[in-house]
C-alpha cells in the first residue's frame, strides 16, 4: 500500500512492521520500491538486543541479522539502539531517500527505543542538489537527435517519478520524434497523442516495435532497459545511435551501450535539452524543417497499416463466451471516466492491459512487473484511494494475484473506499501454465498449475468482508456493472470468468529468456 501510495502520488510514505514476520513480510515491498524509484521509510521493531539469540520471540540469529536482509533490497539499512540516535539520523535517512536517484531505506528500531522519552527540535531536511548533465555532451546528443531521420524517444518510468511528461511532449513535437513508452511508463505520454506509437517490450504494440525497428537514433529517458522493456534484443541497438539519460549511472552499460551516456536528474536535463534543441531549429530553419514529418513519409502514423494497434483485433471484438481477456479491455474501455486510475498486477492481467488499454488525458495507469511480486497491486489498491480520494481506482487483478492479497478488500470496505477490483477468473496460474508448454511443449505435467472449476469465488469473496460482489460472463456485460459501482459507495469485488488465453507477448517472454545467458 505504501508503495503504491508514493509511486501515484509522488509523496514520500511511512510503513511500519512488528520484528521478525512482519519485518520479512516487507521485504517484497522493499524491493518493488528499490526497482521503481520509489521513497518509501520502512520502520521495524526489534527483540530487546541483550535477548537477541536467547530463544525469545522472533528471534534472529543475530543482532543485525534484520538490517543484512534489508541491505539487499534498500538504499540504506539502519540499525537504531537508542531514541537519542534516531533523531540523529533523521537527515541521512531522507538524504538515502531523496539522493540521486530516489529509493526505499529501512530503519530497524529497538523495542528499548519506544519507551524514552526525548526531547528534540524539528528536523528540518532540505534535498540534496540535483544533478546536472555536462553541457557540451547535452549539446552534442541535441545536434545528433536533430540530424536524424527517425528519431524515437523511449520513455521510462523515470519520467513518470521526475514529472517531466510536459517536457518530453514538447520535445517530441520539436523533434518531430516518435514517442513509446516502457510498460512501466504506460500513460505518462497520453496514449491519444499523434506522436505516440504505444508501449514498447514484451506484449507492447505493434507500431511501438516498428517505430523502434526503423529509429536511427533513439533517446532513452529513466529507463534501464530491462528485459521487460526491451525483450534483451540485441537488434535494439543494431544500427543506431542510443542516448541514454539517467541520475543513476549503474542503470547505464546494463546490457546495451550508449553513445552518449548522460548521467543527470531528468528535471534539469530535459528543460536544457529542449532549450538547446529549439535554439539550434531557430538557426536553421528552413533546412532542418525540410526534414521533419519524416515519419509520415514512413507510413508510421496513426491510421497508416503500421500503426495497428493490437496484435488480434478479432480478439478484440470476440462475442465468445467466457470472455476473451482483449474483450473484457474493450468493454472496459467504453466506461472508464476521464480521471480513472487503473492498477493491474503483474500477471496475464497486466500484459492485456498494456496492450489493449489505452490511457488519455488526465487517466493513470501503475503496473508492476519488474519484480513481480504476485499480489503488490491488488493490495496497492488502497493505497493509491488513499492517495486519490477523489478519483475512481480500478484494479484488474488475475484470480492467483487476488488469492495473494485479495482480503485487503476489507481494508477498504473499513475506509469506505471506492475501489472496483475486476478479478479475472480463468482457475490456473496462466503465466505459469503457458510459459511451461511453450518451453516443455507438453501438458501431461501441468496439472499443478490448474485451481480447479469454481476454487477462487472472488465476488463471494468480497461479499464476504462487506464489498458488493458481481459476475461478468459475457461480452457487454461490464459497462453496466461498472457504471453501477462508480456510484456506489464503497468497494466493489467483479468477478470477470474470462477465457483462459495466454497471455500477450508469451512467446517474446519466452525468446527473451533464451537470451539472458548471451
Amino acid at each position: 500500500m505504501a508503495c503504491a501510495y508514493t509511486l501515484s502520488s509522488g509523496k514520500p510514505s511511512l510503513c511500519f512492521s512488528t520484528s521478525g514476520p512482519g519485518a520479512l513480510n516487507m521485504v517484497n515491498a522493499a524491493m518493488l520500491s528499490y526497482q521503481l524509484g520509489i521513497p518509501v521509510m520502512f520502520v521495524s521493531g526489534l527483540p530487546h538486543p541483550d535477548r537477541v539469540t536467547k530463544g525469545v520471540t522472533q528471534d534472529m540469529k543475530d543482532l543485525f541479522g534484520q538490517v543484512k536482509i534489508f541491505e539487499q533490497v534498500v538504499k540504506k539499512a539502519f540499525y537504531v539502539s537508542t531514541a537519542s540516535y534516531l533523531s540523529s539520523i533523521i537527515p541521512q535517512v531522507f538524504n538515502a531517500m531523496f539522493s540521486g536517484r530516489p529509493g526505499p531505506v529501512h530503519l530497524s528500531v529497538s523495542n528499548t527505543v519506544w519507551s524514552e522519552k526525548i526531547s528534540c527540535d524539528a528536523v528540518v531536511y532540505r534535498c540534496p542538489s540535483l544533478t546536472a548533465p555536462l553541457k557540451p555532451t547535452l549539446r552534442a546528443a541535441a545536434r545528433v537527435l536533430i540530424s536524424a531521420s527517425h528519431p524515437v524517444i523511449l520513455v521510462g518510468n523515470g519520467v513518470r517519478m521526475s514529472n517531466t511528461s510536459a517536457v518530453v511532449t514538447a520535445l517530441s513535437e520539436s523533434l518531430d520524434a516518435l514517442t513509446v513508452t516502457t510498460l512501466l511508463a504506460k500513460g505518462v505520454v497520453s496514449e491519444d497523442n499523434r506522436r505516440h506509437a504505444g508501449c514498447y517490450g514484451l506484449g507492447g504494440q505493434k507500431a511501438a516495435s516498428e517505430a523502434i525497428s526503423i529509429a536511427d537514433t533513439i533517446l532513452v529517458l529513466g529507463s534501464s532497459l530491462s528485459e521487460m522493456e526491451t525483450n534483451l534484443q540485441a537488434s535494439f541497438q543494431e544500427n543506431k545511435i542510443l542516448i541514454q539519460i539517467d541520475v543513476d549511472p549503474s542503470r547505464l552499460f546494463r546490457r546495451y551501450s550508449p553513445q552518449f551516456p548522460i548521467v543527470s536528474s531528468l528535471q534539469l536535463a530535459l528543460p536544457a535539452l529542449l532549450k538547446i534543441v529549439n535554439k539550434e531549429l531557430s538557426k536553421h530553419d528552413n533546412e532542418v524543417r525540410s526534414t521533419l514529418n519524416r515519419w509520415e513519409r514512413c507510413n508510421l502514423v496513426p491510421g497508416s497499416s503500421l500503426f495497428s494497434r493490437f496484435e488480434d483485433e478479432e480478439s478484440y471484438n470476440s462475442e465468445a463466451v467466457p470472455l476473451h481477456p482483449a474483450r473484457l479491455r474493450k468493454d472496459l474501455q467504453e466506461v472508464i471516466p476521464d480521471n480513472v486510475i487503473v492498477l493491474a498486477d503483474p500477471s496475464g492481467a497486466a500484459f492485456f492491459n498494456f496492450h489493449y488499454l489505452k490511457i488519455t488525458g488526465d487517466q493513470k495507469h501503475f503496473g508492476e512487473i519488474g519484480w513481480a511480486s504476485m499480489g503488490q497491486m491488488t493490495a496497492g489498491a488502497v493505497g493509491v484511494a488513499l492517495a486519490f480520494p477523489n478519483r475512481p481506482v480500478i484494479c484488474v487483478v488475475g484470480d492467483g494475484c487476488f488469492a495473494m492479497n485479495g482480503f485487503e478488500v476489507g481494508t477498504a470496505v473499513r475506509y469506505n473506499l471506492k475501489i472496483i477490483w475486476i478479478v479475472e477468473c480463468n482457475e490456473m496460474q496462466a503465466m505459469c501454465r503457458w510459459g511451461e508448454l511453450a518451453i516443455t511443449g507438453s501438458e501431461a505435467q501441468l496439472e499443478h498449475t490448474l485451481y480447479g472449476e469454481g476454487t477462487i469465488q472472488a465476488a463471494k469473496i468480497g461479499q464476504g468482508m462487506g464489498a458488493f460482489g458481481a459476475v461478468v460472463e459475457k461480452p457487454g456485460h461490464l459497462q453496466k456493472v461498472i457504471a453501477e459501482a462508480l456510484v456506489r459507495d464503497g468497494p466493489t469485488v467483479i468477478e470477470a470468468r474470462v477465457d483462459p488465453q495466454p497471455p500477450v507477448g508469451m512467446q517474446q517472454r519466452i525468446s527473451a529468456l533464451s537470451l539472458v545467458h548471451v
